[in-house]
């Protein structure tokens, strides 16, 4: 058990890393999350946690495939699609990755309504997301939608947000949480291991293990032994004086 010392402090380690990668998500999910219907379209900011309906879908920006990523490393590919929704006072894009075909008939619908040719949307879709900014890609794809709609860059840019709200996949989250933390937890569990394995059963906390109080009492006899030789010393010294004198 005196090996587990070692990956023990490892896996603290390794575990106290990985959780920084989530760390961030994980408070704002839970002290920061703001709601869409609240933000304007020019208020976000980049890390944050947003919840909201999507009840209407503007447009279909175009689709790419991205990948999923765990703790910052890439572990499948994933279909992904940009759309164009309002914002409060602009426009505000949003990257979905699932239920893609539900995002899809909800833009159709939002066509129709808009030309009149229904009464309204169709159902409102519940979406969870983190605002990051903008890539070239990604511009590149709202750039080619207003000019085929022919309206000026300089028109749009000043309604248009600079984020993307990226759909959060609370699952990977939750795994990603549960590994750091099962790491952590292993490795104190070695810990505790290799302490047992050193001292015996007994684990000591808050006062000296044996080994400590033998060591303490051998530093103090030392101690002792030097302050009794260096007084005979200035005991000799004195008598040595005493007899010149």
């Amino acid at each position: 058990m005196k090996k587990a010392l070692g990956p023990g402090v490892l896996c603290v380690i390794i575990g106290l890393v990985l959780f920084a990668f989530v760390a961030g998500d994980c408070f704002n999910m839970v002290f920061r999350k703001v709601d869409m219907e609240d933000k304007n379209f020019g208020a976000y900011e980049s890390g944050e946690i947003c919840d909201g309906e999507i009840k209407y879908i503007i447009a279909d920006l175009g689709s790419y495939e991205d990948s999923r990523r765990l703790f910052a490393i890439p572990i499948s590919k994933a279909d992904t699609k940009l759309y164009l929704i309002s914002g409060n006072g602009g426009y505000l894009t949003i990257e979905a990755r699932s239920d893609l075909d539900a995002f899809d008939q909800l833009c159709t619908s939002t066509r129709s309504y808009l030309n009149q040719t229904e009464k309204q949307a169709g159902n409102s879709i519940r979406f969870l997301s983190k605002a990051r900014e903008l890539n070239d890609d990604q511009l590149a794809m709202i750039k080619a939608h207003f000019d085929a709609q022919g309206v000026n860059p300089g028109d749009w840019e000043m309604v248009m947000s600079s984020m993307v709200l990226t759909e959060l996949d609370l699952t990977l989250l939750v795994v990603q949480v549960s590994v750091s933390f099962g790491l952590i937890l292993i490795g104190v569990v070695l810990l505790l291991l290799a302490r047992r394995s050193r001292y015996g059963e007994t684990v000591f906390v808050g006062e000296m293990t044996p080994e400590e109080e033998a060591h303490q009492a051998e530093y103090l006899s030392g101690k002792a032994d030097h302050i009794r030789a260096k007084a005979a010393e200035d005991a000799e010294k004195k008598a040595k004086k005493k007899k010149q004198r």
